[in-house]
């Protein structure tokens, strides 16, 4: 069985579980399906998302059909890309939805068809390429690409009105061999995936942000553990320091002070911390004393 062959029977297996979550478990959360390919064998996972079954997640995937300089093939072959990640993301349980669905009904109306879709979707992914850059850009052809310039004006409309919204809903995906190069500088600030629709594993992150599944859960907060001071309070301070080494600056009478000191240490079943950071303390003076 080739890649093509195993990712198709994901996508199957991941459709068949979808459905038997639709009709066993109505009234609970969406379970949203994550494939992974282990050497030959696809082994499907399901994580429950936090959305009702009613409402699964609205993402629209927009896109450039083709670039100025793309030939006839190379168009046919990113659309055929697109298509596939597309039809992925529903396969995991994702409404998304993009103009090719679209593309034959009698009633479609495309100078409002992109503006709708992006107001009214949890999400926007952007299969990001040279061309969608230019859309972005307002440097393409005015003769190409007006579909994708409804799109990106939209969006922009959206981020003048609430920055962090626009944050939070744009996503920007490199599919196949796309680089990070053809990102605009002004989108930098947007999260980007990479994404082989040959394989399932390179999906996880871009599902788990999408369903708000992290991959490391942020654990209770503690306590703030209570330690003991390394030296006696009144050696903490300059002042205090000075004043001890006046007190103490009889040799004989330090050395007099240590000795009693473990003498009563000693003599306790339990010895005392106190005392014996006092002892500690005192060695160190004596030291520095006999220096």
């Amino acid at each position: 069985m080739d890649d093509r062959e195993t990712f198709q029977a994901a996508v199957s297996a991941v459709q068949k579980i979808a459905n038997e979550l639709r009709q066993t478990s109505r009234k609970t959360a969406v379970g949203t399906a994550i494939a992974r390919k282990d050497n030959e064998t696809s082994i499907v996972e399901v994580f429950p998302l936090d959305q009702p079954a009613s409402r699964p997640l609205k993402v629209l995937v927009s896109w450039a059909h083709r670039g100025e300089d793309w030939s006839a093939q190379q168009q046919k072959a990113w659309e055929q890309q697109v298509m596939e990640f597309t039809t992925a993301l529903r396969s995991m349980g994702i409404d998304a939805d993009i103009d090719l669905f679209h593309s034959h009904k009698s009633d479609a109306d495309w100078t409002r068809f992109g503006q709708k879709a992006v107001l009214e979707s949890d999400f926007v992914l952007v299969a990001i390429t040279d061309a969608w850059a230019e859309r972005w850009s307002g440097v393409n052809s005015p003769r190409l690409g007006a579909g994708a310039v409804v799109e990106a004006d939209a969006l922009k409309g959206s981020f003048i009105r609430h920055q962090a919204e626009l944050q939070k809903k744009l996503k920007l995906v490199l599919l196949g061999e796309q680089s990070p190069r053809c990102i605009p500088e002004d989108m930098a600030r947007f999260t980007y995936f990479q994404v082989d629709v040959d394989d399932f594993d390179t999906y996880e992150d871009l599902l788990r942000t999408l369903t708000g599944q992290p991959y490391y859960d942020k654990p209770e907060l503690g306590e703030v553990p209570i330690l003991p001071p390394a030296v006696r309070e009144k050696f903490k301070r300059k002042s205090d320091r000075t004043g001890v080494h006046d007190e103490l600056e009889d040799y004989d009478a330090v050395r007099s002070e240590i000795m009693t000191l473990e003498s009563a240490q000693a003599r306790k079943t339990k010895p005392d911390l106190a005392t014996q950071q006092r002892i500690e303390v005192l060695r160190a003076v004596l030291n520095a004393m006999s220096n």
